[in-house]
């Protein structure tokens, strides 16, 4: 009856070559006694198998606890090609398009970058249901000379065909004076082809009231010239002037002298106006 090796779960270090003086004598093999040399390189190699398939064994426990042929990948919103981890996966993002993102009423859907500037210049420039950002005909201060794109400077005449939208501002704005006379406000151009805007050069701006009662009546867009306040100069002008009574001194007569003219010079110019600064105003027109 034939009897198997006996394997050790031990890694050889080499795997013995039988020489031509080893005497070729079956058995148990054990090369230190001699015996058995012919079966002395499968055990070994028997070891090192044995070896092998336990760390085989502890290496697919470890997996197991962490890849099981089970596993699955879920995809949460915005993601597709989720499963099980049996078969190759290719995740895929889904990105809004620039509709979906101005609806904003997509909550499965991703924004790249492109479609985030595009959002936002639509944002400045369109002005929808709820208004734009920068609404046409909005004016601001600029700090240049060169005037940006989608902007006229104040005062400009403009084709309406070349400007519908601002053209429709003026004459739905409460400021739009038909006649042309009132330069702050939009005019009617050459009545036909253009229009104006309003011009408020050399201008300080004042917040319209609105009903507030500090200026019944006003209109926006009104022009009103400088004025000056009512007050008072509380002045004493007295003078020195010798006496009519036939004496030689000379004494202080307050029912004397004539009129004094008194002028101040510090601090004056050709108008009345405060501390400023010159910038351009430059109005939304597309």
């Amino acid at each position: 009856m034939m009897v198997g090796l006996t394997e050790t779960s031990v890694w050889e270090d080499e795997i013995y070559q039988i020489e031509q003086t080893d005497a070729v004598v079956a058995g148990e093999p054990n090369l230190g006694a001699g015996q058995g040399i012919p079966n002395v390189p499968n055990q070994q190699l028997a070891n090192r198998t044995q070896w092998l398939k336990g760390q085989l064994a502890a290496t697919a426990a470890l997996l197991s606890g962490y890849v099981p042929t089970a596993r699955m990948i879920s995809t949460g919103a915005g993601l597709t090609g989720g499963g099980a981890l049996s078969a190759n996966r290719t995740l895929a993002v889904s990105f809004a398009n620039l509709a979906e993102a101005k609806a904003g009423n997509v909550a499965t859907k991703a924004m790249n970058p492109l479609v985030v500037k595009q959002l936002l210049q639509a944002m400045f420039e369109e002005q929808g249901a709820s208004g734009a950002l920068l609404p046409i005909g909005t004016p601001i201060f600029w700090t240049s000379t060169t005037i940006p794109a989608g902007f006229l400077e104040q005062g400009s005449v403009c084709n309406r065909a070349d400007y519908p939208e601002l053209w429709a501002h003026a004459q739905s704005s409460g400021m739009y004076d038909e006649t042309g006379v009132e330069k702050t406000m939009f005019g009617p151009g050459d009545g036909a082809t253009t229009f104006e805007l309003p011009d408020w050069s050399d201008d300080v701006i004042r917040v319209w009231g609105n009903g507030s009662g500090i200026e019944p009546g006003r209109a926006l867009g009104s022009w009103q010239d400088g004025q000056v306040g009512p007050h008072a100069h509380d002045l004493a002008v007295r003078y020195w002037e010798r006496n009519n009574d036939g004496g030689s001194t000379s004494r202080w007569d307050p029912n004397s002298g004539g009129t004094e003219f008194v002028s101040t010079e510090q601090n004056t110019g050709v108008e009345n106006r405060m501390r400023n600064t010159a910038l351009m105003m430059i109005i939304r027109a597309y």
